[in-house]
């Protein structure tokens, strides 16, 4: 599943046209300097006298220092000034932040936030005339800014003057602006929520967007921000209904329908996954996430056969997404099938738990600390083209090296994008969002081309970031994902020791975050802190259940002992007894498809004891009894699966595959002809039915099949090439021909 890999998607687009939309690409960095003027973070209510603490008023303090000498470096740029100026601010100099904010205001002069932070300020520094001039400005410039003004508790100390009221009852009335700027979101209002997102409290983030959607929740766009959100939270049933509700007030956008898929997913509701995906399908048939996502709803529901179309069409439409399936733990239920081993390009073998799958969560994490699903968007209108245009009219700007580099990626041009990043962070090394995007872009380089001098680098930019923002958690989340790659390949234990230091503070700073406990208990392991390993893992699945599955087959617990009874308390507390139920069928198959048969036999064993009738559980028990080489027994139970579930192509499959080993070729072809029936555009069925033909000496026949399965599927053409069932056929000529593509 890659539901968070695209919800940036949701976040960056969700609301077209305001400052959450222009800043997309940039929503989790706390930096915005070096954009062009109209890309700009608004000031935020007015804060506590503490809450300045990090600033010197002399100067001195590390964060306002920086901003001093950024301003010196780069004294054309109003973000810079902005930024100064809210440092002021939030010391309580007011003065020295009008003074900034005057020349945040004058550089970027059609800035209606510059204007309306400066009124602010100097209101607050007792400059009445000089803010009510610079409000009437901010509002010219953006009219909606009147509902702010209204409540803004900075400008109390205008409140009294006549002018102050005179001035707003000349802004256009709320019947005027589009939108009813009284309880329409504002722009300025969603880019609080943008702050949130900035600092990486989404949970902040959310609960604004709930407050702002219970003033008037009939805008699809926040609605389906709020879903994304709460994706992003793991809080699946307030997901579901944000993300209803933006399908209700949209119902012909798809991509508000995707949004209720992804949360349908993230609750278990598989079907109701899948149903919401077809709707996003049938609105934009070429939609990557909800085809890949639907292969994993309908792997997750044990429908294999279905799921590997889906798969197909999603590798077909980005081949690159065949190294994430082999992590996906949503598809471990179709690792042992000899299709899916074909389709990810790889032997066929059980997918490896201590590499791939420990990537994938890591990236979970990531994009988790993030409050985003992909790590590079668009950094504003025009996209690529202003961004170029933008770097070329400013070679010394850091910001825009960094928004060129933002916009290579998203583009999908990797490489350009690292060296704009790194040209941004050549200007001004204390560009510290644009470092940790540069570390971020160089662990997608480096794992994917297996380029440890990347990965290398990735790490130096991050440590500089930690150095600065100790408690930075996407900086330390970058920093486990790039720690944990390279040590799969140099075997370099004082990267496990690094890993470890930053999952503990990322604990600390995110308590309920089960991954990262998740992965700590990893990264003890792998130290051989077999205790404190145990104790972390025990907290994960204590904050998620659901974690116990991919660590019944997680090659890195091997070494703990007390791993059974950790996995055998997650399930023994699962309230749900239909939770428990499916619980106990996932780790079974996970179990059986890491050849732990055993262990999965008495898993599926249970499970078809509280439920007889779990048609999913008897099959899965079939294939780890068939896997064992006890045929008898294992045709009981892919018999059983086949009455309960008749219309289950690959239940169908395993009992044909099961009948076949046991030299019942005649009973292979009945089932094989029924699987034909259901699934008439399956490939593999049809090939299938080719092969109990072919061994019954029915070679006409099963020609014919060969020569359908091969029109459906071209790549069958190579798998009967090496198929021994069809060595009958070889050396006839019409069987050359299909094989070959040539007249003999």
């Amino acid at each position: 599943m890659f539901a968070r890999l695209w919800v940036v998607a949701a976040l960056g687009a969700a609301v077209a046209g305001t400052v959450v939309a222009v800043c997309a690409g940039l929503s989790y960095y706390a930096e915005l300097h070096g954009l062009p003027p109209h890309i700009t973070e608004v000031r935020e209510s007015a804060p506590a006298a503490e809450e300045g603490a990090e600033y010197d008023a002399e100067g001195e303090g590390t964060g306002l220092a920086r901003l001093l000498e950024r301003t010196e470096r780069h004294p054309s740029n109003p973000q810079a000034w902005m930024e100064l100026a809210h440092a002021y601010y939030k010391n309580g100099d007011y003065a020295k932040a009008e003074s900034a904010g005057l020349r945040a205001a004058g550089l970027g002069a059609d800035n209606p936030l510059a204007w309306y932070n400066l009124a602010c300020y100097q209101a607050l520094a007792g400059e009445a005339d000089a803010a009510l001039s610079s409000l009437a400005q901010a509002l010219r410039l953006d009219p909606e800014l009147v509902g702010r003004a209204q409540r803004d508790a900075d400008l109390d100390p205008l409140r009294d003057d006549p002018r102050f009221g005179s001035l707003l009852m000349q802004a256009p009335q709320a019947d005027e602006v589009e939108g009813d700027s009284q309880t329409t979101p504002t722009d300025e209002e969603l880019a609080g929520v943008e702050s949130l997102m900035a600092v990486g409290d989404l949970a902040g983030a959310a609960d604004e967007l709930a407050r702002l959607r219970s003033v008037r929740d009939d805008d699809a766009d926040v609605a389906g921000t709020h879903a994304a959100l709460l994706l992003q939270l793991d809080r699946c049933e307030e997901a579901t209904e944000a993300a209803a509700r933006a399908v209700e007030l949209a119902p012909e956008s798809a991509d508000a329908w995707n949004r209720l898929g992804l949360a349908h997913h993230l609750c278990g509701r598989y079907d109701e996954a899948v149903a919401a995906w077809a709707q996003t399908l049938s609105r934009e048939p070429d939609h990557l996430e909800a085809v890949y996502n639907t292969a994993c709803a309908l792997s997750l529901g044990g429908k294999s056969d279905e799921a590997l179309q889906y798969l197909k069409k999603a590798l077909s439409m980005d081949p690159s997404l065949a190294a994430h399936a082999r992590a996906d733990p949503d598809l471990l239920p179709l690792a042992e099938l000899p299709r899916f081993a074909e389709l990810i390009g790889r032997e066929y073998a059980p997918p490896s738990s201590a590499e791939d799958l420990a990537r994938s969560l890591m990236e979970r994490i990531e994009r988790q600390a993030r409050g985003e699903g992909a790590a590079l968007g668009p950094t504003g209108p025009g996209g690529l083209s202003e961004a170029e245009d933008y770097a070329a009219d400013h070679p010394d700007d850091a910001g825009a090296h960094a928004r060129l580099g933002m916009a290579y990626m998203e583009a999908g041009r990797l490489e350009d994008g690292i060296g704009q990043l790194r040209a941004a962070v050549e200007l001004d090394p204390e560009f510290l969002s644009a470092r940790l995007a540069l570390s971020q872009a160089l662990l997608s380089f480096g794992g994917s081309r297996d380029d440890d001098d990347a990965l290398d680098e990735a790490l130096d930019h991050t440590r500089y970031v930690i150095e600065r923002q100790p408690e930075s958690l996407p900086a330390h989340a970058t920093l486990v994902g790039a720690a944990f790659t390279l040590y799969r390949r140099s075997g370099r234990d004082a990267l496990l020791a690094e890993a470890e230091a930053s999952l503990r503070v990322l604990s600390e700073l995110d308590p309920d975050a089960a991954l990262v406990y998740y992965n700590l208990a990893r990264a003890l392991a792998l130290q051989g802190k077999v205790e404190d390993a145990e104790a972390a893992l025990a907290d994960a699945v204590g904050l998620d259940a659901r974690l116990a599955v991919p660590a019944a087959a997680e090659a890195d617990f091997e070494s703990l002992p007390g791993l059974p009874d950790i996995l055998e308390a997650a399930t023994a507390d699962e309230a749900d007894a239909g939770a428990r139920l499916h619980n106990l069928y996932v780790r079974g198959v996970s179990a059986m498809v890491h050849d732990r048969y055993e262990v999965a036999e008495e898993l599926l064993r249970e499970a078809v004891t509280i439920d007889p009738g779990f048609a999913a559980a008897h099959d899965a028990l079939g294939r780890t009894l068939y896997f064992g080489g006890r045929l008898d027994e294992a045709l009981t139970h892919l018999q059983r699966a086949t009455e309960l579930d008749p219309q289950n192509a690959d239940f169908l499959w395993h009992l044909a595959d099961c009948l076949s080993e046991m030299g019942d070729i005649e009973g292979a072809l009945r089932v094989d002809e029924r699987m034909v029936e259901l699934a008439p555009e399956s490939a593999d069925a049809r090939y299938n039915v080719a092969c109990d033909l072919a061994r019954l000496g029915r070679y006409d026949e099963a020609l014919a099949r060969l020569e359908e399965a091969i029109a459906l599927d071209p790549d069958m053409a190579e798998s009967a090439a090496e198929d021994t069932d069809l060595d009958a056929m070889r050396d006839m000529p019409a069987f050359r021909k299909l094989i070959e593509g040539t007249d003999e």
